[in-house]
């Protein structure tokens, strides 16, 4: 089914699955009808033409949805960023300040800011409140408990010359967010700010992690 909504998009010169929902009533039924094909092919549905004209604006507007990946080497490039040499420290590395980071993520001419704005921008427009079809609301809300099970875990294992590294205040809240259903705008909103929010909390620059 994934294929054939693939194979309409590029016949109509669309990217984006979300773009289903504001092609014309025509549009809308040839690929609702191609999708009822393939589950009574797969599955041995019936569903009329009638049914597909009748539902064809619910219809839309459900396969209409809207995803994003965070890439891996996104990921690598933006930690690089964010690390610099210290001869000083057993560690050889340390933490760029929030400063400097701020400065990355708005300078255009950092050689690094490159992957700030692909990260950021797969995020741009997004309705918090839109749970239905955009299934990125979902994607920060499963980050935001990741990053909460990582402090939790880091809490659990540090050695002992290094307990305290993360405030109390933090782990409490860490542990709220792994019991129970995220509380939404609020999760999102902290999840948002992405790294800037971990390295404050953590208190990367004035502490050694």
């Amino acid at each position: 089914m994934e294929h054939e909504i693939d194979k309409f998009l590029y016949e109509n010169g669309e990217k984006k699955m979300s773009s289903i929902k504001t092609l014309d009533d025509d549009k809308k039924i040839i690929i609702l009808s191609r999708i009822r094909d393939n589950l009574h092919r797969d599955y041995g549905e019936i569903i009329s033409d009638k049914v597909i004209d009748e539902t064809k604006y619910l219809a839309s507007e459900a396969i209409s949805i809207i995803d994003a990946w965070i890439y891996r080497d996104w990921q690598d490039a933006i930690g690089d960023s964010i690390l610099i040499n210290d001869s000083s420290s057993t560690r050889q590395y340390k933490t760029i300040g929030y400063g400097d980071f701020e400065e990355i993520a708005i300078n255009d001419k950092h050689k690094m800011n490159l992957w700030y704005k692909r990260l950021s921008s797969i995020f741009q427009e997004m309705n918090i409140e839109n749970t239905k079809s955009d299934m990125r609301v979902e994607q920060l809300r499963g980050l935001y408990a990741a990053v909460a099970n990582l402090l939790l875990a880091i809490d659990r294992r540090a050695p002992k010359r290094m307990r305290g590294m993360i405030s109390k205040e933090t782990i409490a809240k860490a542990a709220d967010v792994t019991k129970g259903p995220l509380n939404g705008k609020r999760s999102l909103r902290l999840i948002i700010c992405g790294i800037p929010w971990l390295k404050h909390r953590l208190g990367y620059g004035s502490r050694h992690v």
